[in-house]
């Protein structure tokens, strides 16, 4: 590094590296499928992830596996078309909260979750849910459990559409 003008550090670019396309070392993560290549940032190999516009940064061993067959589909990806249709049919089952949520905006065990096993549960505060009578109650745990099953139905239908049945 060296200083330049009004004492701004300047980086140096020499110690950075980017592979092109053509020339990359793919590696996959073993905890959830996320795809990356190898980089180098200040003289250090990184693994940087495979998202548009972003630059993320993970430290290469441990659960990352060299990629030996890229595969267009990765779960990661699986699961985000999926949470997009699961917003869509919450918007229509009059779950306007969870249509409202975002795949970026949401905690990476959040997408962790939503990779391995689909959709969560749908949570009503103790607050919220001690205001409905007993009738509201009974009926609001009813449609909980009729959603949540159409949800996941859904989810594994995408799942299976995209990955096709391993079991064959």
């Amino acid at each position: 590094m060296t200083f330049g003008p009004e004492n701004k550090v300047e980086r140096d670019k020499s110690e950075d590296w980017d592979p092109e396309p053509g020339e990359r070392e793919y590696f996959r993560s073993a905890l959830d499928g996320q795809l990356g290549w190898k980089v180098r940032r200040d003289g250090v190999e990184w693994i940087r992830l495979d998202r548009a516009f972003e630059e993320i940064l993970r430290r290469p061993g441990g659960d990352w596996l060299p990629e030996t067959e890229l595969r267009t589909i990765t779960p990661a990806n699986i699961a985000q078309v999926a949470f997009e249709a699961d917003k869509k049919l919450c918007f229509f089952l009059g779950l306007h909260e969870n249509a409202r949520r975002d795949w970026n905006n949401l905690h990476e065990e959040q997408r962790k979750e939503w990779i391995s096993k689909g959709p969560p549960p749908i949570v009503m505060s103790k607050g919220e849910f001690a205001k409905l009578t007993p009738t509201e109650q009974q009926k609001l745990r009813s449609e909980a459990k009729r959603h949540q099953g159409t949800r996941i139905l859904v989810y594994q239908s995408i799942k299976l559409a995209l990955q096709g049945n391993p079991q064959k």
